[in-house]
């Protein structure tokens, strides 16, 4: 097969983002080039080399707005901005309640401050199109298919693709109109938005994306051809022995009579971390673990919550560990927990990397009653579901769980049925399928 190139634009610092590095190992050793573009920030290669066939460029620039004020300018006058976004607490208020106040309530931006917002993200976003397609351009790329991460960057994408005749693939890795936000957004913008993502889908070549609620959306919503659904599934690897480098009971220093309940993923927030804690307080002998990394101020309000809970020496943090490394620390634990609260409509439809994980590491597991979810969870036997908004029942789904032995077994042996469904080397041979699909229409 002559060698083909492939764009891929992601807006971020692509740290460790599995989906896009999945898929540019998958067409890397189908022998696909692949340049994946993204921003660059102090600490990270400008280029990297991941395999043979696959280079980062990670863009350093200057947005317009930042160039004629400076930086020093521009970060003063957003301080002003926004010094009065978050209230500060009462002393007199419990600590959770302290911080609970930044995190889990979404603040209504007044005209001004979405403006300025508004006009910051345009113009940073106008300054990596313009870098982008210029290293394209530099590289003498010439790529044969342009894949675009997410809407924001999905305009960037179309305007190459069409430079260079390119196919355009659209990876929808989320409801991006309705993903999770700190902020309200004014419904003018949300339908702008949705008309930027109407009028680009249709020009598409293929759209694909990671739930079977969210292809149901994309497809009814803007009329187009039935979008691929190549789910966020890991690969699956080998079992590892539990060793004292992996075993999160020995690690933690649980006691061997306790069980331990486990959240894989990004510790951020509306994702239910602060009600499983508050769960703990009515699960005995339980201790709790999130393996991930996240925000240092929402860990500080995690810990107060549990020190307000008395739960604090029953609950951990660890990590982040490498992604290849998540499901061989996953078996030690005894469930595996996937909590999102429904704040938003891409949070309802999502089908979590954390869950396929759990299986992986041949854990059972309990996670919110959402469609996709309740499908792999509740359809393969393999757990149950709770309503996310209560950790009362969060507790006493828990509960019923870990004190029926024969249940846990049963959920036990079909989750070990289920490690060559939700794998990656699956969800691959469609993305191969499709990238074949559209070079040789």
């Amino acid at each position: 097969m002559k060698e083909k190139n492939v764009v891929m634009l992601v807006y971020n610092y692509f740290e460790n983002d599995s989906r896009v590095l999945k898929e540019a190992a998958t067409l890397s050793k189908a022998g696909y080039r692949i340049s994946i573009f993204a921003l660059w920030k102090k600490g990270l290669a400008k280029v990297e080399e991941i395999d043979s066939n696959t280079t980062v460029y990670r863009l350093d620039f200057v947005p317009f707005h930042k160039l004629i004020l400076g930086e020093k300018i521009f970060e003063f006058l957003k301080k002003q901005v926004y010094r009065k976004l978050v209230a500060k607490p009462k002393s007199t208020e419990p600590v959770s309640k302290k911080i609970k106040r930044d995190w889990n309530k979404k603040t209504e931006l007044n005209s001004f401050k979405f403006l300025f917002s508004s006009v910051n993200k345009h113009l940073t976003f106008k300054g990596f199109f313009a870098a982008t397609k210029s290293e394209v351009s530099k590289l003498n790329l010439q790529p044969d298919i342009v894949h675009a991460h997410d809407l924001n960057t999905l305009p960037l994408g179309h305007r190459i693709a069409k430079r260079y005749n390119s196919k355009l693939v659209y990876d929808s890795h989320e409801l991006y109109i309705h993903r999770n936000k700190p902020y309200k957004t004014p419904k003018w913008y949300k339908k702008w938005q949705f008309k930027v993502e109407k009028k680009l889908i249709k020009k598409c070549d293929a759209v694909i994306t990671v739930s079977q609620s969210i292809v149901d959306y994309l497809e009814k919503t803007y009329q187009i051809p039935t979008p691929f659904l190549i789910m966020n599934a890991p690969f699956k690897r080998k079992k590892e022995a539990l060793t004292d480098s992996n075993n999160l009971k020995k690690l933690l220093q649980i006691p061997t009579n306790e069980k331990l309940l486990i959240y894989s993923g990004g510790i951020s927030f509306n994702r239910g971390l602060d009600k499983l804690i508050q769960a703990l307080e009515l699960i005995p002998n339980c201790h709790m673990v999130f393996l991930g990394g996240g925000n240092k101020k929402y860990k500080e309000y995690l810990t107060a919550v549990a020190e307000e809970k008395n739960v604090k020496e029953k609950f951990h943090f660890y990590g982040p560990v490498g992604s290849h490394e998540v499901t061989s620390y996953i078996q030690s634990a005894d469930l595996g927990i996937a909590p999102i609260e429904n704040v938003c409509l891409s949070y309802y439809y999502c089908a979590p990397n954390k869950v396929f994980e759990y299986i992986q590491g041949e854990i059972p597991v309990v996670s919110s009653n959402f469609p996709d979810m309740e499908r792999v969870v509740v359809g393969n036997d393999i757990g149950t579901v709770f309503n996310p908004d209560s950790y009362q029942e969060i507790a006493h789904v828990i509960n019923e769980v870990m004190s029926d032995s024969s249940k846990m077994n049963q959920y036990k042996e079909n989750v070990k049925k289920l490690t060559d469904t939700y794998k990656w080397e699956n969800e691959e041979k469609k993305l191969l399928a499709l990238y074949n699909q559209i070079t040789h229409p």
